[in-house]
């Protein structure tokens, strides 16, 4: 192991040395949880793992593995990665949050549509249901996986001593709002308008209003959030 601060050689050692009672074994392995606090290392820092082999034929060379390299990333640092990582989930929920606006207006358009219609609904009409209903699921899904995606970040908030406690709370209540409007509200508007998709104009009418309501729902618990 090598560590660098700058251009100082802070370490330069060997951590483990292993011998193989089997002569004939090709690879070898051992767990190695390593801490940077260990090594007093600092925000900045750099640490180098090397693995070195011998093998049993006498003058041959060690071969040597690649180096992997790790950046020390102090908690303050790390905390505003974290902070930045935050920002980005909440910057991506507003994109979906103005996608769920684009198919709440949508709805609206194909409710007159269907309203319009007589005896059943036209094969265009069918086809622009089929796409919104595929849309807004689409957009459910994008909301959860933010959401999941936003629990990553917040497990990395919560090993973190120096972030604030409060603003983890926050954070994590957010993301289940967000996972409640997906599940809640988009996924049930689709299969509202899927409904629709199937059925004549009088049940569809109702089917689309039932599914407007749900995302002009979704759309108002998305605006409180950001």
């Amino acid at each position: 192991m090598k560590a660098i601060r700058g251009n100082d050689l802070l370490i330069d050692t060997t951590l483990y040395e292993q011998t193989e009672s089997d002569k004939n074994v090709t690879q070898s392995g051992f767990p190695f949880p390593f801490d940077p606090r260990l090594f007093t290392l600092q925000d900045g820092d750099v640490a180098e793992f090397t693995a070195q082999a011998l093998d049993r034929f006498p003058e041959r060379e060690p071969t040597n593995s690649r180096t992997v390299r790790f950046i020390v990333v102090g908690p303050e640092k790390h905390a505003e990665i974290i902070r930045d990582r935050m920002e980005a989930i909440m910057a991506r929920t507003s994109e979906i949050a103005r996608e769920q606006e684009s198919l709440l207006m949508e709805t609206i358009a194909l409710e007159e549509e269907v309203e319009a219609s007589e005896e059943s609904i036209d094969s265009k009409t069918e086809r622009k249901l089929s796409k919104l209903a595929d849309m807004q699921r689409t957009n459910a899904r994008n909301l959860k996986a933010n959401a999941e995606k936003g629990m990553d970040v917040l497990e990395e908030a919560a090993r973190n001593p120096t972030f604030d406690q409060e603003a983890i709370k926050d954070f994590g209540e957010t993301l289940q709002k967000m996972k409640d409007v997906a599940s809640s509200k988009m996924k049930p508007a689709s299969s509202k308008i899927q409904e629709a998709q199937a059925s004549p104009p009088s049940s569809a009418s109702e089917s689309l209003a039932q599914a407007e309501e749900l995302e002009r729902q979704a759309l108002s618990e998305l605006q409180e959030i950001l």
